[in-house]
């Protein structure tokens, strides 16, 4: 239970935060996850951490492909959108 709570905890951080974390820093969080889990197991806190590190990682892995797949339009709209008008 506590687990699925730090999961949802990490991903939850990571789609309020302002911006992507970079690649590197998502690589490094979901290694040092892996390994909290495979070396500290047994502590109740360590597999927290871990799990909220995870949520972290797939949660910023997500939103970079996301952003990836964005379309960015040819030219520059001069248009402003005012009270449900385009002006």
């Amino acid at each position: 239970m506590i687990g699925g709570v730090s999961v949802l905890a990490g991903v939850l951080l990571a789609l309020g935060s302002a911006a992507v974390p970079p690649a590197a820093c998502r690589t490094i969080g979901a290694l040092l996850a892996v390994a909290a889990l495979a070396l500290l197991r047994h502590r109740p806190i360590a597999r927290a951490l871990a799990a909220l590190l995870a949520g972290l990682a797939l949660a910023g892995h997500a939103a970079a492909d996301w952003q990836r797949l964005r379309l960015e339009p040819a030219a520059r709209d001069s248009r402003v959108l005012l009270e449900g008008r385009v002006l």
